[in-house]
Parts: C-alpha cells; sequence; structure tokens
C-alpha cells in the first residue's frame, strides 16, 4: 500500500514535465543542463517508472490464499489514505474566525489576550 501512496505523488511531477519544454514559456527555464528531447525523454522514464512500480504493487504475492482480497486491501487503504489527507487538506484551507478581543474588537497579530 506504502508504494503506491508514495508514488503517487511521482505521476504530476513527471507528466506534464514530458510536454512542458515544448511550450514557449518553458523554455530556456527548466533549470536542467539540457533541454528540449532530453528532458522529455527523462520525463517519460520517469513517468513509466513510476506507473510501472504503482501497477506491480497491486500484484499479490504468489502464497497469497485470497489475491482478490490482496489486491482491494491495497486499493482500500490507498484510496483512504488519499481521502484522509485530502480531508486535511481542505480543512486548513477553510478561513479562520478572527481571534476577538472581550470588548468584541479583532485583536491585532501577536497579541496576547489578558484574560
Amino acid at each position: 500500500m506504502m508504494v503506491v501512496a508514495t508514488m503517487l505523488p511521482f505521476v504530476p511531477l513527471f507528466g506534464p514535465r514530458s510536454s512542458c519544454p515544448q511550450t514557449p514559456r518553458c523554455l530556456g527555464r527548466s533549470g536542467f543542463p539540457a533541454d528540449g528531447p532530453t528532458v522529455v525523454v527523462m520525463a517519460l522514464i520517469g513517468l513509466a517508472t513510476t506507473l510501472g512500480a504503482i501497477a506491480l504493487a497491486f500484484v499479490p504475492p504468489a502464497d497469497e490464499e485470497r489475491p482478490a482480497i490482496a489486491v482491494l486491501k491495497v486499493a482500500g487503504m490507498t484510496t483512504t489514505l488519499l481521502l484522509a489527507g485530502a480531508a486535511v487538506y481542505f480543512r486548513g484551507k477553510r478561513p479562520r474566525a478572527a481571534a476577538r478581543t472581550p470588548g468584541g474588537r479583532s485583536a491585532p497579530v501577536g497579541a496576547v489576550s489578558s484574560l
């Protein structure tokens, strides 16, 4: 399960990289020693390796008694982990209520309340 969860962030990292050097805004700004075909080939190798590792993580071991359950466990726990991460992310993006002083005014940033 951890292989899938660890490798998923690399898919959007390598995927757009394979098409970026052809756009005018990306030319000469990649930070790599080479642009163009070299970057595209390296991005495609990284993407293929990442997708291959994710696919192999779903293959159950040979001695597994119930291979379908093993695949469902990997898929289910990966989905649970992704949903928990999304919940934490969106919880952090919610606007927070302004800290109020006892008089009802907003407290200045960094102020300590003397209750």
